[in-house]
């Protein structure tokens, strides 16, 4: 972890705008990643590990520290990584507003999907890569020109020893500006059960929406098109579903998916970046299952912020780690954590007198990780 820091610049900026704090952040941030416990179990875990701070991290310190870590210093941070972000890599943008930076590259679900607000992304010259609803009709149309053809050996791609995908892309011109976007298609045979599932809970949340007089403007072309909407004097508003047409949408589009980029190219690099932000879901996920407030003794906002803050910092190096593992056969079906696991069991042994310093012996998994990842050992 300390090699991946230095090689992402993340050591570096903490000990310049932490230059009293930083051995003891990094050192939680390594906590968060290898075990994604509440840092009131650090103090064993930190008397037992190589770690950037000099001695065991101590809970009662722990709670001092993150009221140390200033709202001013976190905005420092968090100004000087969006720039080095920007320059060559992608935001994951779930929820939070951001505003006042360059052009960026925006990571986006498909709640975020609309016509209006991929023409402003456009005009406004942020690159993105946003998944596409299904049930939109233009990309339907996209399905139906390679629905015959997409299954041809030429067209598959092998994701993992777990999952395969037939991809096509074709580029699209957007608005009256004619700007150029790249809509990549997917078709997974595994996932068309899947999907058939899926597909009925959005028609249940459809027909709902429509009962209750609560619409979304988004989903109006998915009522006129599925469901079937009548007014009776005595029983009011009576939805019901457009069976047809329901029938019609599941066998010709199950298992199709797809993602609409303005700057990538390469369906499987589309495909790699957009299940990248999981990573970021995975570990705020650990963040709420685990973080044990009451031994932590956080009782203010500004205690939780520098929670939260020392979160995204592992965020960074457990993201780096997926990257790098992803790229190689044999670890890519390791999850961060299964990793870090692993890399537990070696043993740094040190000797008073002439011997010095011995490694337990590694083994094969542990060599593998520690070339993919360019380690040594001392000899």
């Amino acid at each position: 972890m300390e090699k991946l820091a230095q090689e992402t610049g993340l050591a570096g900026l903490v000990r310049r705008l932490f230059p009293d704090l930083h051995g003891e952040m990094m050192s939680l941030v390594h906590f968060i990643v290898q075990k994604g416990l509440p840092l009131s179990r650090g103090e064993p875990w930190s008397a037992g590990h190589l770690h950037p701070a000099d001695g065991p991290v101590v809970s009662q310190r722990v709670s001092e520290l993150l009221l140390k870590i200033t709202e001013d210093d976190r905005q420092r941070f968090l100004s000087l990584w969006l720039a080095k972000m920007t320059e060559d890599d992608f935001l994951c943008y779930d929820i939070t507003s951001v505003s006042g930076v360059k052009p960026m590259h925006l990571i986006l679900d498909r709640g975020f999907y609309s016509e209006a607000n991929v023409g402003e992304l456009l005009e406004r010259r942020h690159h993105f890569t946003v998944a596409v609803p299904t049930g939109r009709k233009w990309m339907e149309a996209a399905i139906d020109r390679h629905y015959e053809s997409i299954a041809s050996p030429e067209r598959y791609r092998q994701v993992d020893d777990a999952e395969s995908l037939y991809v096509v892309t074709d580029l699209r011109k957007w608005g009256e500006d004619r700007r150029r976007a790249y809509l990549h298609v997917y078709y997974n045979v595994r996932q068309a059960t899947d999907e058939f599932d899926r597909f009925t809970r959005e028609l249940l949340q459809y027909k709902t929406e429509l009962e209750s007089g609560r619409k979304v403007e988004d989903h109006e072309e998915s009522y006129a098109r599925f469901l079937t909407a009548r007014e009776t004097p005595k029983r009011g508003l009576r939805v019901s579903f457009n069976d047809a047409e329901i029938r019609k949408h599941r066998k010709r589009y199950a298992g199709f998916f797809c993602l609409l980029s303005s700057a990538v190219k390469d369906p499987m690099e589309a495909l790699r970046i957009c299940r990248a932000k999981d990573a970021v879901e995975n570990s705020f996920d650990d963040l709420k299952k685990h973080l044990d407030m009451r031994r932590l003794r956080i009782h203010t906002s500004a205690a939780m912020d520098s929670r939260l803050f020392l979160q995204f910092l592992a965020l960074i190096l457990i993201c780096r780690i997926r990257n790098t593992i992803q790229d190689d056969a044999e670890l890519r079906n390791l999850t961060v954590r299964e990793v870090m696991e692993d890399m537990e069991t070696l043993v740094r042994i040190t000797y008073s007198g002439r011997y010095g310093q011995l490694y337990a012996e590694t083994g094969p998994l542990q060599r593998k990780i520690m070339e993919v990842f360019g380690l040594t050992l001392p000899t």
